[in-house]
């Protein structure tokens, strides 16, 4: 049972989903069944992990099937594939309930089914005034009113009123942009996908859509602009002007969009500068501190009301990188209690050391790193990336070199690290180790080791190992 698609289903419901679930259930309406809620009562005792003896499925068949001799698997997977059906129909409920707009579109398409003419016309121009106050024009209300002016159009067509066709050309316009509005986002999904995956695609969006929608007043809408300009910067990196229009009508379009909506926006804002940093554009550093800000400001990088730690160490990071210490600072104590419990130590810990260590206060960086918890593959690579780089620091080469040795095997043997990040953090052990031998008068010639830094392209912490290097230069 542990592996059902029940046991699936109810492990991802809140403790107020398992009561509405029972709720459901007792309703005559959709279940008459006694047995399937007592299948249910006896499942969700066992909530939230299900991992417990009477959860086998031996156990479950002999509770409710006591008078049979032998385990009959059929029978009890009957029993439990009925529940599963009714559980998916409990999900199609809520998730119905939720959406007022749907409910709307099949209440109106009742009273045309039943002939309800009067009633038809009402619900109608009540839901079109509504729809029309909404701020939101995102594509789910394009779709929505599709929908809707196209129910007019049966409705009006069936009773033969051929009088007025505005409401036609309406249906028509708003599954106009709701077709080009939604062949954009598909467009920058894929378009940033291939990026990610660092595969092609010949046409990704036909040019001849592009090119309609170009010469076209569409692009004045502002769902078909933002994802026009979205792709445009995805599509054509080197055109700086790109991101400058994504940041201003961002904010001019805030209030068409919701916060989710507006959250994804800004990561495709957000990954163009890291793209462009990592292609060496050192003017997106302060870019994409300055976009972290707006998107704190904004409130769109909260996820359920949490700040992710890895945005957390990020936007740190871009103030290290800029030598924005005093922001730093604030933001560290300010933002910490934002971050979900679990995660909260770790991150605080490990920004606070970065902020130490690029200030040169190496015993406080140390400090803080004691208490980073290195289980997380991600933590042992920028923890003990950071700590390496501190006993480096330090002059302290026996524990320097006591940790080549225990990194090198981390990454020998973690199955959870990439390739790529394996690559990447063996070139700066590597370098990191001659470096220090250098340090120890190694015969090694400092030219050597730049020559060869320079001929890779897949390392870590590339910009402190060339500090280091013009370090030795200047002996």
């Amino acid at each position: 049972m542990q592996n059902s698609k029940i046991v699936a289903l109810l492990k991802s419901f809140s403790n107020k989903e398992i009561r509405k679930g029972r709720l459901f259930l007792e309703s005559p309406y959709f279940n008459k069944r006694t047995d399937l809620l007592d299948l249910y009562d006896y499942l969700v005792r066992y909530h939230p992990k299900y991992a417990h003896k009477g959860m086998e499925s031996e156990s479950i068949f002999k509770h409710f099937f006591p008078k049979e001799k032998e385990f009959k698997e059929a029978m009890l997977r009957h029993l439990v594939s009925d529940l599963t059906l009714l559980i998916e129909q409990f999900l199609v409920q809520q998730a119905l309930g939720d959406d007022k707009s749907t409910q709307q579109f099949f209440l109106l398409k009742s009273y045309d089914d039943r002939r309800l003419d009067k009633y038809f016309k009402n619900i109608f121009k009540k839901h079109q005034t509504k729809q029309e106050k909404k701020k939101t024009r995102n594509i789910n209300y394009y779709h929505h009113q599709y929908l809707l002016e196209n129910k007019q159009a049966e409705f009006e067509f069936d009773r033969k009123n051929y009088n007025n066709i505005d409401y036609l050309i309406q249906t028509g316009y708003h599954l106009d942009v709701f077709y080009f509005a939604d062949k954009l986002r598909n467009a920058c999904l894929l378009s940033n996908l291939t990026n990610i995956m660092a595969v092609d695609y010949e046409a990704i969006l036909d040019p001849i859509i592009l090119d309609y929608i170009e010469k076209s007043s569409f692009l004045e809408i502002p769902i078909i602009h933002i994802h026009y300009l979205i792709y445009k910067m995805l599509t054509d990196v080197d055109n700086d002007q790109h991101f400058q229009n994504i940041t201003k009508y961002l904010d001019l379009y805030k209030d068409f969009f919701n916060q989710e909506e507006m959250q994804i926006f800004y990561i495709y804002a957000r990954n163009y500068c890291i793209r462009k940093i990592n292609n060496q554009d050192v003017s997106y550093n302060q870019k994409l501190l300055d976009l972290y800000k707006v998107m704190i400001d904004e409130k769109v990088l909260l996820n359920e009301e949490y700040l992710s730690q890895w945005d957390y160490i990020n936007i740190v990071t871009m103030c290290m990188r800029l030598q924005d210490f005093e922001y730093a600072q604030t933001f560290i104590y300010k933002y910490k209690d934002q971050i979900q419990k679990s995660d909260q130590d770790n991150a605080f810990h490990y920004a606070a050391a970065i902020h130490h260590f690029h200030q040169q206060k190496y015993a406080e960086t140390l400090n803080h790193l004691n208490e980073v918890n290195f289980q997380h593959s991600n933590y042992y690579l920028i923890g003990k990336t950071l700590l390496m780089k501190t006993h480096y620091e330090r002059n302290e080469m026996i524990t320097l070199f006591s940790l080549f040795d225990a990194f090198k095997s981390f990454l020998y043997n973690n199955k959870h690290v990439s390739q790529l990040k394996r690559d990447k953090y063996k070139n700066l052990v590597k370098y990191t180790t001659k470096l220090a031998r250098l340090k120890l008068s190694s015969k090694v010639s400092i030219d050597k080791i730049k020559e060869e830094i320079n001929g890779i392209e897949t390392i870590a912490e590339l910009d402190w190992l060339k500090e280091k290097i013009v370090e030795f230069e200047k002996k």
